[in-house]
């Protein structure tokens, strides 16, 4: 639900996000490698590569070994961005698409194509 909620903020939200995404992606591919990160992760406090590793992972939801612009907003944004219960309402709208009041895996399926990632 996050990535939907990131996925719909505008520009102002996101400035800064934007401004570290692009300072990372040095190559300019609009996603970023493992490796962008890794070098700009390992500057950071005491991290090691496993710490490092981890958090990618966290971060990579469809797991394709890059960080999408959208996945990048979803592991840095602030909580009070996300945490918005506008657009946590919004979100499980969007979601509910049988007007259930509830979230269904046929919904999800539905939604996302017949399959998506249960983590």
């Amino acid at each position: 639900m996050i990535t939907y909620i990131v996925s719909q903020l505008n520009e102002e939200d996101t400035i800064t996000e934007k401004f570290i995404f692009l300072n990372i992606d040095v190559d300019c591919q609009g996603i970023l490698t493992y490796d962008d990160m890794r070098k700009n992760l390992k500057n950071i406090g005491n991290a090691t590569p496993e710490d490092i590793t981890k958090a990618i992972k966290a971060v990579d939801i469809d797991d394709n070994d890059s960080i999408e612009f959208t996945e990048f907003l979803a592991g840095t944004v602030s909580k009070d961005i996300y945490q918005n219960d506008q657009r946590i309402s919004d979100a499980f709208r969007f979601f509910d698409v049988a007007l259930s009041g509830r979230i269904s895996a046929k919904c999800l399926k539905e939604i996302l194509g017949g399959e998506f990632y249960w983590g």
